[in-house]
């Protein structure tokens, strides 16, 4: 796991250094067999430690600061995780600068490809809203063929397009370098900012 950790952590550090310094980006990690501790040590020795986001208040009332602040403070990654050894951090001590999912995203179900309704009430009262958009084959595996399908242009465009009370601010996929989801996040972001 701690690979895996370690390239996604020296990938972004290196992207944030040289041509992201105008973007925000938020990275989901699912945590597993008590990996948290390693992820922690992979942002550590990433050199991305230094580009996180830390809340200054209390950490399930974060008001979050807009783009343009994270930007000019130079705190442009967003770090969440969830998953095994993970809880709310308002009730256990989570790695400075990472934050437990579920205490900031509201979501749309697990295998649901389709709809943009919320697995919670209220998903207002979240920072972020999260859609789940992928589908796992018969044995519960990743699915690069369902990929293909979920991941198209077409696709992403029409469910996103369904999305009435609250357009999704995070998308989770399977294979985000299969079909056209980077640019179709590339184009949605850009529609935001000329509203």
């Amino acid at each position: 796991m701690m690979d895996i950790f370690g390239t996604i952590c020296t990938r972004y550090q290196s992207k944030q250094t040289t041509t992201q310094q105008n973007k925000v980006i938020i990275l989901e990690f699912e945590v597993n067999d008590s990996s948290l501790s390693q992820l922690y040590n992979a942002i550590d020795q990433s050199g991305l430690d230094k580009f996180i986001y830390r809340p200054p208040s209390s950490y399930t009332e974060i008001e979050w600061p807009t783009m343009q602040t994270l930007i000019d403070a130079n705190t442009r990654v967003l770090v969440f995780a969830h998953g095994d050894g993970m809880q709310s951090c308002a009730t256990m001590s989570c790695p400075e600068g990472v934050m437990y999912t579920y205490d900031h995203f509201a979501q749309t179900a697990m295998g649901d490809t389709t709809s943009c309704d919320a697995t919670r009430d209220n998903i207002d009262g979240f920072g972020y809203y999260l859609m789940n958009h992928f589908e796992n084959d018969s044995n519960d595996l990743p699915s690069e063929a369902n990929a293909e399908k979920l991941n198209s242009y077409d696709y992403l465009e029409g469910r996103f397009g369904g999305c009435e009370e609250r357009v999704p601010s995070v998308v989770a996929v399977d294979f985000w370098d299969v079909g056209d989801v980077l640019n179709f996040a590339k184009d949605s972001n850009v529609k935001r900012a000329k509203r």
